[in-house]
């Protein structure tokens, strides 16, 4: 049987990334001489890691000779767990299947603790990576259903004794100055401490 020389893709949930990630995969695989990789790619915000799967039995039944990735963070293997990660190389290692992940420098052809400290110093990077982006998502998402991003508005205590003065309620000065009603309280109760003092 013939072996595979396979590359993963992995798009995030903001767009479409594989043209940059097969970019960066295209020098290693001229420098290993693969002339045919076959392609397995997932479209990440769906939350679709179907090709993965199928990119992972066939490495178990040792039809990969090489898997290349532009970097760990696109591998997100069960949230990027250390235990994970090194389940997921011994498996690639027992299988007969070279890893390589190219912005990160790792090739398991290397020597095996340049290998493993390079893979540890990687994982953390594609962690906060992985965090970066769900953020960046959460925050988008917010922001297109109109939600308040960032910390909430500092209340202007000058406006809001100025309303309070013209006899508004104390939502109506919430809903104008678009602040909390305890902000707006919390300012008339400071005004009031100020006062008594």
């Amino acid at each position: 049987m013939k072996k595979i020389c396979a590359i993963y893709l992995r798009d995030s949930r903001y767009g479409s990334e594989s043209k940059e990630q097969e970019s960066k995969i295209t020098g290693a695989l001229d420098r290993i001489g693969c002339e045919r990789p076959v392609s397995f790619e997932d479209r990440d915000g769906a939350g679709d890691r179907s090709a993965f799967d199928k990119l992972m039995a066939a490495v178990k039944k040792g039809e990969v000779s090489v898997l290349i990735v532009a970097s760990l963070d696109r591998i997100d293997i069960n949230n990027s767990s250390i235990a994970a990660f090194i389940n997921f190389i011994v498996l690639l290692s027992s299988s007969g299947t070279r890893f390589i992940s190219v912005a990160d420098g790792l090739d398991s052809n290397s020597a095996a603790a340049d290998f493993l400290e390079k893979a540890v110093r990687s994982l953390g990077r594609s962690r906060r990576i992985i965090q970066g982006e769900r953020i960046h998502h959460a925050l988008t998402k917010s922001k297109e259903e109109g939600q308040p991003v960032g910390r909430p508005r500092q209340a202007n205590y000058e406006t809001i004794m100025e309303l309070r003065k013209n006899g508004q309620s104390i939502q109506r000065i919430a809903e104008e100055l678009k602040i909390s009603r305890g902000a707006v309280q919390n300012c008339l109760r400071g005004a009031e401490r100020n006062t008594d003092t």
